[in-house]
């Protein structure tokens, strides 16, 4: 059985998380990571991505455009908002 289908930014940001922020995570660790090294470890991500049926809208072409998806996705879902307030305040 087939279960809902996933939310599709939350679909591009779990492949973006593993095709941008990990190369660039793994850089700002100290590690030599070749520039085709990264470009392989994006394509691999993005055939990920395509088989869990991301959107091809939200398929970027190459790592330039995925960070800039990247910065976009995480800074509109880390954005203030009223209901993250009330979350907020629930918690504390």
């Amino acid at each position: 059985m087939l279960g809902l289908a996933a939310n599709q930014e939350d679909l591009a940001a779990a492949m973006g998380t593993f095709s941008v922020c990990l190369p660039r995570g793994l850089v700002a660790l100290g590690v030599d990571l070749p520039d085709h090294d990264r470009d392989d470890c994006f394509h691999v991500w993005s055939v990920v991505g395509h088989l869990l049926g991301v959107d091809p809208q939200l398929m970027p072409a190459g790592i330039d455009e995925g960070v800039a998806l990247m910065e976009r996705i995480w800074g509109r879902q880390t954005a203030e908002s009223d209901a993250g307030k009330v979350f907020t305040a629930a918690l504390v």
